[in-house]
């Protein structure tokens, strides 16, 4: 009985994840059917989880794909064309539907072809692998010296930052303000008082900022006017008729340089303070809590002994000022920031600041009460150290401790004689001679003594007209 004459047809084009009939063909040799582990797929059956159902297929005929996207009934390879050299990329729109059928696309094998055939065993080359090209990549850099630095001065100016009036009120008790200058008026920027810390009644001193927009408008954001200064000399003349001690808190951008500020004399009244501070005969702590910036920090920052929190700063300009006057460039505030040294640990290492007195995690916002117990320690250790000099003492190592910043070392070299210009006389005797010379009464030319000769003597002195 004659077999049925049954005709295959193929299409001409296989789509690029459409799989390849395992025939042979004149550029791949093929061998038996491949498998998924030989090609690196996964079934789309066993990814998806269904039932694999066969359909019935003519004999010689490809196999049909149950999936015109993914590919085949059991394989998600892709299998170039005779025209096509490379595969298509997949397209978004592709992945999502791999990725709702749950069929996944493996890379081919180490020992796969990338096509739909058999596993052959690729040529080893030749070439030597990358040395760069296999490296790990390399860890980020971490943050430079001048992101940790502007950091710092970001963290000082910090509005939540606990300010004079609020750790003084968690540090100490019978905490009484005073108000006024006697003078002019009183600057809410500047606060002043009388406190006490066990063992210690003291009068404090410092800048006061807010913690609200309204507060901060009307404490002028700390900045001083001359009153302010006016009221500080006021309290150290009162700590100084009392014999009570010292402690001021600088936390300021600068004095305020307006024109109102400028008609009643700052830069007078902060010259005045520190010139009240050097002479004053009792102890005094400095404390810098925040920003400490200009001749306005340093018009309460005289003292015996400075102390700084871990976040503070302390710089004679504010990094946004030495920008614009260095590189004209106000954006350059963190490069100048850096170029000051205006961190806490920098100044301890100049011995501008004497202790640096450390934070909470987070900053000092984070637990203001429990950074004013460790002030008042601190505070109270410095001031029983202190007390316990003499006053004249007292004040003569306080002058000392501020000739003695910005220390220099002077090279001591031999005094260079100038060569002196021959007067006259020495014009003449260099021009009669050495008979001459010693005739006149100068000094004796060095060497051994040289005959005279009578023509030498009867030459004449000048010549004859």
């Amino acid at each position: 009985m004659a077999e049925p004459n049954v005709r295959t047809t193929r299409p001409a084009t296989a789509p690029a994840s459409a799989p390849s009939a395992a025939t042979p063909s004149a550029a791949t040799p093929t061998a038996a059917t491949p498998t998924a582990a030989a090609t690196g797929a996964v079934p789309a059956t066993a990814a998806s989880g269904a039932a694999a159902t066969p359909s019935p297929t003519p004999p010689g005929a490809a196999p049909k794909p149950s999936d015109p996207v993914a590919g085949t009934t059991g394989l998600v390879a892709a299998t170039p064309s005779a025209k096509a050299a490379a595969p298509a990329p997949d397209s978004p729109a592709r992945d999502r539907r791999r990725a709702g059928s749950g069929q996944a696309t493996a890379a081919p094998a180490a020992g796969s072809s990338g096509r739909s055939g058999p596993a052959t065993s690729a040529p080893a080359s030749s070439t030597p692998a990358d040395p760069v090209a296999s490296e790990a990549p390399a860890a980020p850099a971490g943050p430079s010296a001048q992101d940790l630095v502007w950091a710092r001065v970001q963290e000082a100016r910090n509005v939540k930052r606990p300010h004079t009036l609020e750790l003084i009120r968690a540090m100490a008790t019978d905490v009484v303000e005073i108000h006024g200058d006697r003078a002019f008026g009183d600057d809410p920027a500047v606060v002043a008082g009388f406190a006490r810390i066990p063992g210690f009644p003291f009068v404090f001193v410092g800048h006061q900022k807010g913690a609200e927009v309204e507060e901060n408008i009307r404490r002028n954001f700390g900045m001083a006017h001359p009153e302010g200064y006016r009221k500080a000399m006021r309290a150290f003349r009162l700590a100084e008729r009392f014999k009570l001690p010292v402690v001021t808190f600088v936390d300021t951008s600068g004095a305020f340089p307006g024109p109102a500020s400028e008609e009643r004399g700052v830069a007078e009244a902060i010259a005045r303070s520190i010139m009240t501070m050097m002479g004053l005969r009792t102890p005094i702590v400095a404390i810098i809590t925040g920003e400490g910036g200009s001749g306005g920090a340093l018009g309460i920052a005289a003292s015996d002994v400075v102390l700084a929190l871990e976040n503070a700063v302390y710089a004679v300009i504010s990094p946004e000022g030495c920008a614009s006057i260095l590189w004209r460039d106000s954006t350059a505030a963190p490069r100048a920031a850096l170029a000051m040294r205006m961190s806490a640990t920098d100044q301890l290492g100049l011995g501008v600041v004497d202790e640096v007195v450390a934070e909470p995690a987070g900053g000092a916002q984070e637990d203001p009460t429990g950074l004013a117990a460790t002030l008042a320690g601190r505070i109270a250790f410095h001031l029983g150290r202190l007390t316990a000099l003499p006053d004249d003492e007292l004040v003569e190592r306080r002058y000392q401790r501020y000739r003695a910043m910005g220390a220099f070392v002077t090279v001591e070299r031999p005094p260079v004689v100038p060569p002196r210009k021959p007067d006259l006389v020495g014009r003449m005797r260099d021009f009669i001679g050495d008979v001459q010379r010693a005739t006149i009464g100068g000094p004796e030319p060095a060497g051994p003594a040289r005959e005279l000769d009578v023509d030498d003597l009867d030459a004449p002195l000048r010549e004859e007209l």
